[in-house]
């Protein structure tokens, strides 16, 4: 596990990639009750062109 420490705001972001390629990010907070999380994801596609349906 990566460890990237930020001495300015006292927090560690910790890095581990899973064996199936997710990347999983961790900042562990103190005296704070709500846990947040995002989840990020690189994805593409060969159908990039948007086409108006037009009826009439």
């Amino acid at each position: 596990m990566k460890v990237i420490e930020n001495k300015t705001i006292k927090e560690n972001l910790y890095i581990e990639k899973l064996d199936n390629g997710l990347t999983v990010m961790i900042i562990p907070r103190k005296n704070v009750r709500k846990k947040y999380i995002m989840f990020g994801t690189k994805f593409g596609s060969i159908d990039n062109k948007f086409v108006l349906n037009r009826r009439n």
